[in-house]
């Protein structure tokens, strides 16, 4: 019988939020309270890094006039994604936990691509059928979310406002945040 394991996303700060979204902190606080997050004014942000990638994504459509509140529907997906994709790069791990088990965790972050990617969204409690690869936003009423699986095959429908690819947000939070973005550990252990 295997291991069961936790997963444990760490935390983004404001200065890392800054960077990655290239916006003051008050803009990326106002953002921020948008995707949840219940600080105080003129305190800094420090949220995990699920919505880290929801703060990315409102700064990037903000840009194009969309309204960000009608945005939320629209992140979990992209959000999903990016944490599959954040959660495959071995680098973005800690192991925590007794060191007889930590080969077995290891062992699920090598394999075929779509093993080891259902090991990470299960690891992350996320199930695939709820990622968006790209995202197409044509107007309020015609959005595409286009999976992984269907990246390469989808032919757009016409030229959209502007397209979000999970890919770039992961590539934007690991730019710009220190390692590790998640923590493992044996599920028994505290």
């Amino acid at each position: 019988m295997g291991i069961a394991f936790r997963a444990q996303q760490t935390f983004v700060s404001s200065s890392e939020l800054e960077r990655a979204c290239n916006l003051w902190s008050a803009d990326v606080a106002a953002i921020a309270s948008i995707c949840g997050w219940n600080g105080l004014p003129g305190q800094p942000v420090s949220v995990d890094v699920g919505r880290a990638i929801n703060v990315l994504i409102l700064s990037m459509v903000r840009n194009y006039g969309v309204e960000l509140l009608g945005m939320r529907q629209w992140m979990p997906g992209l959000r999903n994604e990016a944490l599959v994709i954040l959660a495959g790069n071995h680098a973005n791990w800690r192991y925590e936990g007794p060191s007889e088990h930590e080969m077995a965790f290891n062992a699920k972050l090598y394999g075929s691509c779509q093993t080891v990617r259902g090991e990470l969204a299960s690891l992350l409690g996320i199930s695939l059928t709820d990622t968006t690869a790209l995202l197409r936003y044509h107007s309020n009423t015609n959005v595409e979310r286009i999976a992984k699986e269907r990246l390469e095959s989808e032919h757009p429908s016409g030229k959209p406002i502007f397209s979000i690819y999970a890919s770039e947000l992961a590539q934007r939070i690991e730019g710009c945040c220190q390692k590790p973005l998640f923590i493992s550990r044996p599920k028994d252990s505290a």
